[in-house]
């Protein structure tokens, strides 16, 4: 069932949080927005809900989020132009 994409969605929705904060965040700030996130079509999107422990390791797996302290974490990401 877990293909190649398994957390694409997820990611996805982390990076659009770190677009619009730009400021350091608590864990459960993008918890909170990864379950509630919207699809296009403004209803709540399937495969993005999340718990505090899976998203701070997908956090720690990518290279546009750096851990401040522990709960605390920035976005470093690039900008889109």
């Amino acid at each position: 069932m877990a293909g190649k994409n398994k957390h694409y969605y997820r990611k996805k929705a982390a990076k659009e949080f770190g677009l619009r904060t730009k400021t350091q965040f608590h864990i459960t700030e993008i918890v909170e927005f990864c379950n509630k996130y919207k699809n296009q079509r403004g209803t709540q999107h399937l495969r993005t809900q999340t718990n505090a422990q899976q998203m701070g390791n997908l956090l720690k797996g990518s290279k546009d989020f750096e851990c401040i302290t522990p709960g605390i974490w920035e976005y470093i990401g690039e900008e889109e132009e």
